[in-house]
């Protein structure tokens, strides 16, 4: 068994490649580490909003979308149960730890998605830490926590196959699957 930092490594680095575009005065970019941290920097060349899309928590990457969404300059993460896992006797068991447990988080949430707002700051890491505190404390804590927190949205999608959005959740989820139904 080994623990990293990639729960919240990837954000730091869209930090840092964040500095290093404004240092040399670049005005737009997609800033994309893996898909499940993302920075949206300015606007596309034709002055559109980039288009993100969110994985659907169980299909294969690249094979279906949750929804998608377009974005100003935003931090984006996603945390879930379907990227590393096993299934044992049945039971999904991720990679994400409760702190509580020392064992395979079991909140009820199966994917979760942070999207903060670009005068936040350390915004990338931030996310990528919050989406680890809503799939570990589950929708109802989650969301009190992340409704507490200026400039900060979520959407959590548990395994009922609803979707929970945050008060402050505010983008438009475009070409949402037929799979999950909006709880609120």
């Amino acid at each position: 068994m080994s623990i990293d930092l990639g729960g919240i490594a990837k954000g730091f680095t869209d930090d840092e490649i964040l500095k290093v575009l404004k240092k040399y005065n670049i005005t737009g970019a997609l800033i994309n580490l893996g898909g499940s941290s993302i920075y949206t920097y300015g606007n596309k060349p034709d002055g559109t909003p980039w288009t993100v899309g969110i994985q659907h928590p169980r299909k294969e990457r690249n094979q279906g979308y949750l929804a998608v969404i377009k974005m100003p300059e935003e931090a984006l993460s996603t945390s879930g149960d379907y990227e590393k896992y096993f299934i044992q006797d049945g039971k999904r068991y991720c990679h994400i730890i409760s702190p509580f447990t020392g064992y395979p988080a079991e909140s009820g949430v199966i994917s979760d998605s942070i999207i903060i707002d670009k005068n936040v700051p350390d915004s990338n890491m931030l996310a990528d830490l919050l989406t680890k505190v809503t799939f570990v404390m589950g929708v109802d804590k989650g969301m009190k926590i992340i409704n507490s927190i200026p400039g900060v949205s979520c959407i959590a999608e548990t395994s009922d196959f609803k979707i929970y959005k945050s008060s402050s959740w505010k983008t438009p989820l475009e070409d949402l699957s037929t799979d999950f139904k909006l709880a609120n």
